[in-house]
């Protein structure tokens, strides 16, 4: 693999960088950017370029060939969009570790949501609910309730029908009542 200056004096940089006929071939250290990150970002890039994969001990190969003729400048413009698709794509797997419980949260308050509507009882009058997080602060608690009644009293009104099951809608034969 024909050598650049990407590749810097750092024997364990972060990328090493080389070139082919209408392409470009770095490694990736994996230890900064694991398999599933480098998965994803490649994935971006298969409606732009030929991407090949590949590993060598504790590196991974990248090769990106262009489906069309690239001019050089064109080539490294690409390994540099891959690079920050690189840490795009591991920034946006930390932030979803970081809200991954909030997520939770917000699924399991809608689903139980959901299932008191079927209730005799309005919502704002039902019984207070165990909730199934115990880890989370009682202020994180009030704050998505808040949110989730703020989101629920917006809905209430549906003006498109699109609460309305199917049925109701359109009858048991599929036609419009």
């Amino acid at each position: 693999m024909a050598k650049t200056n990407r590749e810097n004096s750092a024997a364990g940089s972060a990328v090493k960088a080389g070139s082919i006929e209408n392409g470009v071939v770095f490694s990736i250290d994996e230890s900064i950017y694991p398999l599933d990150i480098l998965k994803q970002a490649a994935f971006i890039f298969i409606d732009r370029c030929y991407v090949h994969l590949d590993r060598e001990g504790e590196r991974f190969t990248v090769t990106l060939k262009g489906k069309e003729k690239l001019s050089a400048k064109a080539l490294t413009a690409l390994q540099g969009e891959f690079d920050n698709e690189l840490l795009n794509q591991l920034v946006r797997k930390q932030i979803g570790r970081n809200n991954q419980k909030l997520r939770e949260m917000i699924v399991a308050k809608a689903l139980l949501s959901a299932t008191r509507r079927g209730t005799a009882q309005p919502v704002a009058q039902a019984q207070p609910q165990v909730r199934p997080w115990d880890d989370v602060s009682k202020e994180e608690q009030d704050e998505l309730d808040k949110l989730l009644a703020e989101i629920e009293s917006e809905f209430q009104d549906d003006p498109s029908g699109i609460a309305v099951p199917w049925d109701e809608k359109y009858g048991k034969d599929g036609g419009k009542k």
